[in-house]
């Protein structure tokens, strides 16, 4: 297995650049919560979404030489679960990674310490992608759904499993919930409605999972996303 440590580096078009301050903020807090969620997190969530990792993985069908992009793969564990011979992960903590390292899995995996925002791959070399629990944690979503569209081929499946508000419009008492529960690193006023707007992208298959709280979807890319160059930045090297 391979471990790199891009330590404060964010990749764009071949350069590193700085994100805003309130998202550099942002950043910050979600590193300092993980770096706590890190000892006991399998504890406290591996059996809890095993059943549905399971099933949302199963839905990618994938082949054993598949490879497979998972950004915000936290402490890997997904990687028992897949049958692949490639992985890429990738994630803002190291704290994390370093859990992720000791996970059993079936083929080579690399482990990437980088921004979901600004994925360092060329575009379209992964088969497929896994967003479990993932877009209800990023900042800037949206942007996160972007790259993993960008990096996976046209026809390539993604997998995505996690809490979305419903369709409409975010209730006041969803607002005031989220901000008590904001501490534990989650939105749960996030539509994926609104993140999945104007893509080109076909939903293959949307159920609930986990007492009707969580939503399993599953997405095919269509055509190449509008507006996104490929990046400048080094391929995949995982083999």
């Amino acid at each position: 297995m391979i471990v790199r440590w891009r330590v404060g580096e964010k990749v764009k078009n071949g350069t590193r650049e700085m994100c805003s301050a309130d998202y550099v903020r942002e950043d910050r807090r979600l590193a300092r919560i993980y770096r706590c969620y890190a000892p006991f997190y399998d504890q406290l969530f591996g059996r809890l979404y095993r059943s549905a990792r399971r099933r949302s993985i199963a839905s990618l069908d994938l082949a054993a030489t598949d490879r497979v992009f998972i950004p915000c793969i936290g402490t890997g564990l997904d990687l028992p679960e897949l049958p692949t011979s490639v992985v890429v992960g990738l994630d803002t903590s190291a704290a994390m990674l370093t859990r992720a390292r000791d996970k059993p899995r079936r083929g080579a995996a690399e482990l990437l310490l980088g921004d979901a925002r600004h994925a360092p791959f060329r575009s379209a070399v992964f088969d497929a992608a896994i967003l479990h629990l993932a877009l209800s944690v990023v900042p800037e979503p949206a942007n996160a759904f972007n790259e993993v569209l960008r990096v996976v081929k046209p026809g390539g499946r993604i997998a995505v499993l996690d809490k979305f508000a419903p369709a409409g419009r975010v209730s006041s008492a969803r607002h005031v919930a989220n901000d008590a529960i904001r501490w534990t690193g989650t939105d749960i006023t996030r539509s994926f409605d609104e993140i999945l707007d104007g893509q080109p992208i076909i939903v293959l298959r949307s159920e609930t999972a986990l007492l009707g709280n969580y939503r399993l979807i599953l997405l095919r890319r269509s055509e190449p996303p509008l507006g996104l160059s490929d990046r400048q930045a080094s391929p995949v090297s995982a083999h």
